[in-house]
């Protein structure tokens, strides 16, 4: 009615036929919507055709909104779609599995209009589109999805990554977590608020964010042959920074995992042609194997 299509009528039935296209266009992609009702038998996809008209379904696409164009707020870009991010959070938290080890990252959404929130992010897969800030568990399961629209930090003292972490978390059911995350969100600042508030977790860390610890630096143990580590612990904060030789220097910091019991981890050498083991600390392990439910 909002654009003049007072005739336009829909029922329950029809609204939830287009949503279940919707989600079979997800899986079976083709590089244009038109091409599902084509009579080509490389493209035409005939549950599609025969279920609605294209005209009809094009129809749909053209007036279905998830929020009153009239009454958006004006701070938030993300408005038009903000009743279905909340709506799908609210369901993923009813539905969450409850797994201990949960992970935190940034996910991209392909687009290549013209929007305020648009992202452009060099040498990722996916280089155009919707940055969507997102916690899952370690099995893959979304726990929540925050849409980012522009800089802005809700904690100044952690910065953007540190009140990202904070606001995703702050949804989880009361329960015992480990947080991961890479160097974009890590900060000493970031894992003490986490602990002041009982929540455990480990992270990559940038050189440059480890305030004074007396680690051994990224120079001094480059020197040194793979495998060898140094770590330091704050005996007020209980938070551990390490640094760990590998193909490159890695640092991580964690107020959860400690350096022991060390394992080992069987990676290549490009000068003895062939993979060598080497000793790993405990937190980097624990890292590796529960890092990945985002991607």
């Amino acid at each position: 009615m909002q654009k003049g299509r007072h005739n336009f009528v829909t029922s329950q039935s029809e609204m939830q036929l287009f949503l279940a296209i919707l989600f079979n266009s997800g899986y079976a992609p083709l590089p244009r919507r038109r091409l599902y009702w084509e009579p080509l038998p490389d493209v035409q996809n005939t549950a599609m055709s025969k279920a609605i008209t294209r005209n009809r379904f094009a129809e749909l696409m053209a007036n279905v909104h998830v929020a009153n164009n009239d009454s958006l707020p004006p701070d938030d870009r993300m408005a038009k779609v903000r009743p279905l991010f909340t709506a799908l959070n609210s369901k993923f938290v009813t539905h969450f599995p409850r797994h201990q080890h949960l992970s935190i990252d940034e996910s991209m959404v392909p687009y290549y209009g013209k929007h305020g929130a648009k992202q452009f992010i060099r040498g990722k897969p996916i280089r155009f589109g919707y940055k969507v800030w997102s916690i899952n568990s370690s099995l893959g399961y979304c726990v929540q999805l925050d849409p980012y629209q522009g800089a802005g930090t809700s904690i100044p003292e952690l910065g953007l990554g540190g009140s990202v972490v904070v606001k995703l978390a702050s949804v989880l059911p009361l329960d015992n977590y480990v947080l991961y995350f890479d160097n974009f969100f890590t900060s000493l600042r970031l894992l003490h608020h986490l602990s002041v508030n009982g929540v455990k977790a480990t992270g990559t860390v940038r050189a440059n964010r480890i305030e004074d610890c007396p680690v051994m630096t990224v120079d001094q143990i480059k020197k040194l042959p793979r495998g060898t580590s140094d770590h330091r612990i704050d005996s007020v904060s209980n938070i551990l920074v390490a640094r760990w030789h590998d193909n490159s220097v890695v640092t991580l910091a964690s107020n959860c995992h400690g350096d022991e019991p060390t394992g080992t981890v069987k990676q290549w050498s490009s000068a003895e042609k062939r993979r060598v083991e080497l000793v790993q600390p405990y937190l980097i392990g624990e890292y590796n194997k529960y890092m990945g439910g985002v991607d």
